[in-house]
């Protein structure tokens, strides 16, 4: 298939990263109707090191638009979600479990919006997971691969609980 064109009134889409202890993950979804196109790329870490780690999120990026077959100056936005603390007013990582050896108050969400040149916003996996549950579908969307509707992945490391109120 060739790669979506990139005119006026054209489809646009925005990236999904998740990034894990261990690796990336990217997930290309449609705009305006947020349908998921092509499938979760999954981009291992070479190391915790933040280069490494910035490095691996922009080519998770674009190895999910070349595998969906999508140009990306489609891309608008990005959201990201990491598994620590995040400082909201600065979009700063306060506390990485997983990445010890960051400095404190890594400005992740800023250099992950620099070296991909759109728009990123930043959530704490377990918010994003919520958000996630809070959309039309939610659990009752189609198992993910290897895991079922509702529940985690069998390869999530950690667990935990959510209360929505007047949601």
């Amino acid at each position: 298939p060739q790669p979506m064109p990139s005119s006026p009134g054209s489809v646009t889409f925005v990236l999904g990263l998740d990034l894990g202890a261990t690796s990336v993950k990217a997930l290309l979804l449609r705009q305006p109707d947020g349908a998921a196109v092509g499938e979760v790329h999954r981009e291992p870490l070479s190391s915790v090191q933040l280069d490494d780690v910035l490095a691996a999120l922009q080519s998770a990026a674009a190895r999910c638009c070349a595998a969906s077959t999508i140009l990306w100056e489609t891309v608008t936005a990005v959201g990201l979600s990491q598994p620590g603390a995040i400082d909201a007013a600065s979009g700063c990582v306060a506390a990485a479990a997983n990445f010890p050896q960051w400095p404190e108050k890594t400005p992740l969400r800023q250099q992950v919006e620099a070296k991909l040149g759109v728009p990123t916003v930043m959530l704490e996996d377990s918010q994003a997971a919520m958000m996630a549950e809070l959309v039309a579908g939610g659990a009752a969307a189609p198992p993910a691969r290897g895991g079922s509707a509702g529940a985690p992945p069998p390869t999530a490391t950690h667990t935990a609980a959510m209360l929505v109120l007047g949601g």
